[in-house]
């Protein structure tokens, strides 16, 4: 009985440490970029990871809006987007990648948009080589520059190789984008992009043993009549 305590309560400590209630691992934060200055954004973040700057491909930056009162800050704004259908060359981006012997289990990321006109977003990850969408935004702004807020949910599976994520542009092509300036954009309230997801220990081969182990010996003791049913 001795061994058996000590293997469960084994098992026990690597389920305390490995666990993570989910919380923002990488935020980007529009709330202090102007794409007119500049067309990339770092991230904010620490852990057994690292994360790439915020990029944009295919398309060119706008000038400045005019925000007032200043700074003229809060938006990521570009021009050049696809009038038509998706156009796989324009798009936002950024990677995260798990250090050797962690892996990432994502779970949601939350960004704001913001446009003049109807536009489309969706959003593709290099897990599947951007082939399948995992979510798609329509914007209906009208004559007002609304801020729209999402947060996506990503059924990735754990992932313990980097993982880039494309934000598509299209059906548009006036300036707009990604957006956290509420005196400027009105609507609800604007947010910064945020990646949500646990960060773990890759298990080693011997823990899941130790499972797997206690598993079957609590499953043989109950066989034999030694534990009560549940």
């Amino acid at each position: 009985m001795k061994n058996y305590t000590h293997c469960i309560l084994t098992v026990m400590s690597f389920i305390v440490v490995t666990s993570n209630l989910g919380a923002a691992i990488v935020t980007y934060q529009i709330s202090d970029a102007n794409s007119s200055v500049s067309s990339s954004i770092s991230p904010i973040g620490s852990g057994n990871f690292s994360a790439s700057t915020l990029t944009v491909n295919g398309v060119t930056a706008s000038a400045s809006l005019g925000l007032t009162p200043p700074p003229d800050q809060g938006y990521f704004f570009f021009d050049g987007w696809s009038t038509g259908g998706i156009d796989t060359s324009k798009y936002y981006s950024f990677t995260i990648t798990p250090n050797s012997g962690f892996q990432i289990d994502f779970s949601t990321v939350a960004y704001t948009l913001s446009s003049e006109e109807a536009s489309t977003y969706e959003l593709r990850s290099s897990v599947d080589t951007f082939s399948s969408t995992l979510a798609t935004h329509t914007l209906n702004p009208g004559v007002t520059r609304d801020q729209n807020t999402f947060a996506d949910n990503l059924s990735l599976g754990v992932q313990t190789v980097p993982v880039t994520f494309r934000l598509y542009g299209y059906n548009s092509n006036l300036s707009e984008g990604l957006a956290n300036n509420d005196f400027a954009f009105g609507g609800d309230p604007g947010g910064d992009l945020s990646i949500f997801g646990t960060v773990s220990a890759v298990p080693e081969p011997h823990e899941y043993a130790v499972v797997t182990g206690i598993g079957l010996l609590l499953f043989s003791i109950y066989r034999r009549g030694r534990l009560p049913a549940l």
